[in-house]
């Protein structure tokens, strides 16, 4: 039996494993194809407004639909079935034409959790595949697999452009080759598909998107798919990476020696690299960046992951031996990829990654993430309120109100907002520093629909208030403690609607909301301090507070009822706020 059959046999293994491993659920868009193949198997057409996604992979699900049912089987097997065949004929034609520890670097990663999900990711990963594993061997089916994948999304059309001119730099008189132009043809004939559906029935080219979609995009959206910590692929893949960057220095590095650029910049090769800046761009005017249906990385990371067979079969050529070398690292590889994208696991993409979180708190003016991927990894999918910070408020994004409400979330500290951050409908990153806040625009194409969520907003009775309380205690040097955290000298309150606290070895902030009737809080200082009340009528007649560390908590009795009381407490003169 050839390699090739049997690292394909292998590979078909690992996904049925997979595939039974875990149980098939819908995710995402996925009700919209079941429900399409399930009419197309039983005869009928979906309605004009059903869906705004073709019909092309519901449809090569169809018969299995069908025969499944026959036996009692529900619809998710068939695409679990369907995804199975695409990727593993896929595998084979790439085993082909490379060596399978390369292969196994594109195939045995990210998109082995999509295998038991009804959604066109192996659909369009498969054709991608197919298409440039073929586009320097056999152009004139590469053309007819990228026609196929224009299908479900019309944006891989003008990859047919892309790859039409590869073969012409690369093959002298390619268009003497009648091949070339019946796969151009039947590229073509298949990418008109989905416009000619579209417009016979709703009167429009595509439901996908539409002309506002088209314009032009900022670094952080372009690159967003490729790099951001948590939607891009070259993070999320740490494996996949190295190779690529492996493969790209060995080729670079001959390239110098030989003088002689001709693999790194070999047809396929540019065709892959202007393909992946064209998906870039059309990953970047979607108008959901940051959806559910996946588990962290963004379904579109998917679609550059083939594009890096043609550098993979560069390097292959170049490095006879380096298949060989590298088994035993894919081998590892693709076992860490069957375990960190195991089919089973749960989506993730309503909280920040561990990457993205250390860059956000530790390093927060390195990056500026895109709006909605900050809102919604830190608030939850599809919440489009601001203000929201990380939880130490080492990064914060405000929103621009005119100066008509407080933009602050509690219990960062509130200070002076630049006047182009509080322009109408402005957005701006807040990055701390080691005395205070950076602040930089967020940079977007398009007008983001973000609401003032004034219950997270400090209320503006108090916020000029905590403001200068604060800026005196130098609360940048102070850290935030939320109640009963490890170290914390507030224990516990009762009969408070929100309590938060700053403290420093030698002073402490609290705020407390909506303080009823009995409220109190429950103290255990580490050293003794002095202070007072401040609520919204201004200082509060009331003894002095002394908090004395002594045998468990200290209660305190707080004013009330009051919208809202501050406690100051220091070790040193001058640093109370009573």
């Amino acid at each position: 039996m050839k390699r090739e059959a049997v690292a394909t046999l292998a590979f078909a293994a690992l996904l049925a494993a997979l595939a039974f491993s875990s149980s098939p659920r819908e995710v995402g868009d996925a009700s919209e194809y079941v429900r399409m193949a399930e009419r197309l198997a039983a005869g009928r057409l979906p309605g004009a407004g059903e869906s705004r996604h073709f019909i092309a992979y519901p449809a090569l699900a169809a018969p299995l639909v069908a025969a499944l049912g026959a036996l009692g089987s529900g619809p998710l097997r068939a695409f679990t079935i369907l995804n199975g065949l695409l990727l593993a004929a896929a595998f084979r034609v790439c085993a082909a034409r490379l060596h399978w520890a390369w292969c196994a670097m594109v195939f045995a990663g990210p998109i082995l959790w999509w295998i038991d999900k009804p959604h066109t990711e192996p659909f369009t990963f498969a054709l991608l595949a197919v298409a440039f594993s073929l586009a320097e061997s056999a152009p004139w089916w590469s053309l007819a697999a990228i026609g196929a994948a224009a299908t479900q999304n019309p944006g891989n059309a003008a990859l047919l452009a892309v790859i039409a001119a590869a073969a012409a730099i690369g093959r002298p008189r390619a268009w003497r080759d009648r091949r070339l132009g019946l796969g151009l043809a039947s590229g073509a004939a298949l990418a008109l598909i989905h416009p000619v559906y579209y417009l016979a029935r709703t009167g429009a080219p595509s439901r996908l998107a539409g002309a506002s979609d088209i314009r032009l995009v900022t670094a952080p959206e372009f690159f967003a798919a490729l790099a951001d910590p948590n939607l891009g692929l070259l993070p999320n893949a740490p494996m996949f990476t190295a190779a690529v960057v492996l493969a790209s220095c060995a080729l670079l590095v001959r390239a110098v020696r030989t003088r002689s650029p001709r693999a790194l910049c070999s047809p396929g090769v540019c065709a892959a690299a202007v393909s992946a800046a064209w998906l870039a761009f059309v990953a970047a005017t979607a108008t959901n960046v940051n959806h559910g249906g996946t588990p962290g990385l963004s379904r579109y990371a998917t679609w550059f992951i083939p594009l890096a067979i043609p550098l993979f079969q560069q390097a292959d050529r170049a490095f006879p031996r380096a298949g060989r070398s590298m088994a035993a690292i894919a081998l590892a590889a693709a076992a860490l990829s069957a375990w960190a994208y195991r089919p089973s696991r749960p989506e993730a993409a309503a909280s920040p990654t561990r990457l993205a979180s250390f860059l956000w708190s530790r390093h927060p003016s390195l990056y500026d993430p895109l709006p909605e991927v900050f809102a919604e990894r830190l608030r939850g999918l599809d919440e489009n309120w601001l203000p929201v910070a990380t939880p130490g408020c080492e990064k914060v994004l405000l929103p621009g109100r005119g100066g008509r409400d407080s933009v602050w979330p509690m219990p960062c500290a509130p200070v002076p907002v630049p006047a182009r951050c509080q322009a109408p409908g402005a957005l701006c990153y807040a990055n701390r520093t080691r005395t205070g806040y950076a602040f930089a625009a967020a940079r977007v194409s398009a007008p983001q629909a973000f609401r003032l969520d004034r219950g997270a907003a400090w209320p503006p009775s108090a916020e000029a208030a905590a403001a200068g309380i604060l800026a005196s205690l130098a609360w940048w040097e102070m850290r935030i403690a939320p109640p009963g955290s490890a170290g914390a000298i507030v224990a516990g309150a009762r009969l408070a609607g929100r309590v938060f606290a700053w403290q420093a070895e030698d002073r402490l902030f609290v705020f407390a909301l909506d303080t009823a009737p009995g409220a109190s809080l429950s103290l255990e200082p580490a050293r003794e301090m002095r202070g007072g009340f401040t609520a919204p009528d201004g200082a509060v007649a009331a003894p002095p507070v002394e908090l004395r560390p002594g045998n468990g908590p200290q209660d305190l009795a707080l004013p009330a009822p009051q919208p809202w009381v501050i406690l100051v407490a220091s070790a040193r003169s001058g640093r109370d706020g009573g």
